[in-house]
């Protein structure tokens, strides 16, 4: 695939095992992509590009980034010699936190996925039940 269309992913997260979703700047603006997988193929996928073709050519390329994030993590993990479960394992609750909370500083797009995750917890802690509906966060910060 060319190094063209890859390099219009804004951002690839995986946000749950085999379930990626993808920001991608098309020709008519930010299109958001969901692929699930089932650890080798594709599955279900959604683009929301305004393209008649099926699948679009946005799906292919989302693709091959996540087959090639796969390969870097399988890389990282062979480097290291321990999986990121296993990391996490072996760090303190304090090194935890300040990692996360480094990051979070420093990323608008992950802070917001990280109050969308927590958003009930923190609805419940504070007395209320958390609305029945699909929850939106802040437009990402893109550059």
């Amino acid at each position: 695939m060319s190094e063209a269309y890859t390099s219009n992913i804004i951002s690839l997260r995986e946000t749950s095992p085999d379930n990626w979703q993808a920001k991608y700047q098309g020709n008519f603006g930010v299109y958001n992509i969901r692929i699930h997988t089932d650890g080798k193929r594709r599955g279900d996928f959604s683009c929301s590009c305004p393209s008649g073709y099926y699948p679009c050519k946005h799906i292919p390329v989302v693709e091959e980034a996540i087959a090639r994030r796969i390969e870097q993590n399988a890389e990282v993990e062979s480097v290291f010699g321990m999986s990121v479960e296993g990391l996490l394992e072996k760090l303190t609750r304090k090194e935890l936190f300040d990692f996360t909370l480094g990051l979070l500083r420093n990323d608008p797009d992950l802070t917001n996925a990280a109050f969308i995750a927590f958003s009930d917890k923190i609805e419940r802690e504070n007395g209320n039940e958390p609305p029945r509906r699909k929850r939106r966060g802040i437009k990402p910060h893109c550059e």
